[in-house]
C-alpha cells in the first residue's frame, strides 16, 4: 500500500517531510461485476459492481484496519443512445457505500458517493479521417453534496465544448 502523507522519518535521503511511502501492507480482496447489452442497434446499457475488502497489516489510524478511500461497495449504471450517425446521448449513474479519509491523522467516515451525469454530443465529419464533436455535459445532476478525500465537492455543473478529431 502507497500512502501520501508525512513521512516522519529524520532518515529520509532526500530530506522530505512530505510525500509518498509505502505503509506496512495490507490484504485485498474482492469481486467485480460488469454486463453491457445493445438492447436495440442504437441503445447499449451496462451496468457494474465492485465489492472491495482491504485490510491493512497494521492499523494506519488506531483501531481502524480497512484501508483509507475504499468503498466496500461500488455500482454503476449508463445508458448510451445513438440518435443518427451524427448525433449520441448517454446518461451514467454510480455510486458506493460510505468511506474512511484519513484528515490530520485522524479517520473520518464520509458518506457514500451518488452522482447521475448525463450528456449530448453532435459529431460533423470534415473529411475522412477528422471531424468536428461538440457536446454539453451535467454532472451531479441531482445536486448531492459529497465529500471526496474530505473536500467538498461542486454542486450540479455543466460543461460545453469543442473537440477536433484527427
Amino acid at each position: 500500500m502507497i500512502a501520501f502523507d508525512s513521512l516522519n522519518t529524520p532518515t529520509d535521503a532526500y530530506g522530505r517531510f512530505l510525500g509518498y511511502h509505502n505503509t506496512g501492507g495490507g490484504i485485498a480482496r474482492g469481486a467485480e461485476l460488469r454486463s453491457a447489452v445493445a438492447v436495440m442497434r442504437s441503445l447499449e446499457l451496462s451496468g457494474a459492481y465492485t465489492y472491495t475488502d482491504w485490510r491493512q497489516r497494521t492499523p494506519l489510524t488506531p483501531g481502524i484496519w480497512q484501508t483509507y478511500d475504499i468503498p466496500r461497495h461500488q455500482y454503476s449504471f449508463s445508458a448510451t443512445e445513438r440518435f443518427s450517425p451524427r448525433w449520441t446521448g448517454f446518461f451514467v449513474y454510480t455510486g458506493s457505500t460510505d468511506y474512511l479519509t484519513p484528515i490530520y491523522g485522524q479517520a473520518f467516515r464520509f458518506g457514500g458517493r451518488s452522482r447521475a451525469q448525463a450528456g449530448l454530443s453532435y459529431r460533423r465529419p470534415l473529411s475522412e479521417f477528422h471531424a468536428l464533436r461538440l457536446y454539453i455535459r451535467g454532472d451531479n445532476l441531482g445536486n448531492q453534496s459529497y465529500f471526496e478525500d474530505g473536500f467538498r465537492t461542486p454542486g450540479a455543473t455543466f460543461t460545453s465544448g469543442t473537440q477536433f478529431e484527427f
